[in-house]
């Protein structure tokens, strides 16, 4: 086929040795680094088409397998990346937050993890790198597009990349984290979005969808807030993670991120979260004493059972 969509020098990028993957994602890499939704669906349905009668599959399956298929090989950036490496088009439903979500929505569920949790073997950058990635403004040549540094704009990827399983502790090929990178690319005093730094911690030390969860509950305008949001906060992990905070059992989860943040400050002889004595003693609780309880809790919380007294916990 006749690879469309290759953006300027794309072509020249392409050796002997290229393979099918490479020269799809090349296809598509122009439209998701200075495209909008709207140029990156047309560039993508042509591809698929192409795709699908070439292997005698589906268009949504062909779709899925061009935007997957860089995952695979850990060497080359994802359709993903190169979006969130401009981020261009503003943060609304037809900017770089709607072509995210876009991509997360036609690989499915299991492929939008494989696209949150990508490295790239190279460099080992991950989602959550390109996300607090903040180059300088320029003016790309022959284009009439100049970068503004998005400040606060992508709390929502990041917490989108974090609840579908992005690890805020992997190290980049330079030895930074996703949280060095935030004071790399940005003026520590002026302009450090503190918010966003405390949601990377939390999550390096319990887990992603955790870190999302509390933060949910404990400072939600962080997220609720934050330019993206309303496009993003649908998508089916973080939806499960706000529809939990609406159930009888919403502090369950809560209380085990609270726990596990609490240990591992007890266990790294950290201070204690705003000198708070309760938390320090919060962390000395065993695992098994807090299991009783949550369970217990969970008892509580849940409907009267109608042909069984326990709720299988």
């Amino acid at each position: 086929m006749a690879f469309i969509g290759i953006g300027r020098g794309g072509a020249a990028s392409l050796g002997p040795e290229a393979t099918k993957a490479d020269k799809y994602t090349l296809a598509l890499r122009h439209s998701c680094e200075e495209g909008d939704l709207a140029e990156m669906n047309a560039v993508l349905a042509q591809l698929a088409a192409a795709r699908a009668a070439e292997e005698g599959c589906s268009e949504a399956e062909a779709t899925r397998n061009i935007i997957l298929e860089s995952c695979a090989d850990g060497m080359t950036a994802t359709p993903l990346s190169y979006v969130m490496i401009r981020r261009r088009g503003g943060d609304g439903p037809d900017g770089w937050i709607g072509q995210v979500r876009r991509l997360f929505e036609a690989v499915g569920d299991d492929g939008a993890a494989l696209l949150a949790t990508a490295v790239n073997a190279p460099g080992r950058m991950t989602t959550l790198h390109f996300a607090v990635t903040v180059p300088p403004p320029r003016k790309l040549p022959g284009s009439t597009w100049e970068r503004e540094p998005p400040k606060k704009m992508s709390r929502a990827a990041v917490a989108l990349f974090l609840a579908y399983g992005a690890d805020a502790r992997i190290k980049n090929a330079t030895e930074r984290d996703p949280i060095a990178f935030v004071d790399l690319f940005l003026d520590r005093k002026k302009d450090r979005d503190t918010d966003l730094v405390a949601l990377l911690e939390l999550a390096a030390r319990v887990g992603g969808p955790a870190a999302v969860a509390r933060t949910l509950a404990d400072t939600p305008h962080v997220l609720v807030d934050s330019p993206g949001w309303g496009v993003v906060r649908t998508m089916p992990r973080l939806l499960a993670l706000d529809k939990l905070l609406c159930t009888p059992r919403a502090s369950l989860p809560v209380i085990i991120a609270h726990w596990a943040d609490a240990r591992a400050r007890w266990r790294d002889e950290e201070a204690d979260v705003e000198g708070s004595v309760e938390y320090g003693v919060f962390a000395r609780v065993p695992r098994a004493a807090l299991a009783v309880t949550l369970k217990q809790l969970a008892r509580e919380a849940a409907p009267p059972a109608e042909d069984s007294e326990d709720d299988g916990w």
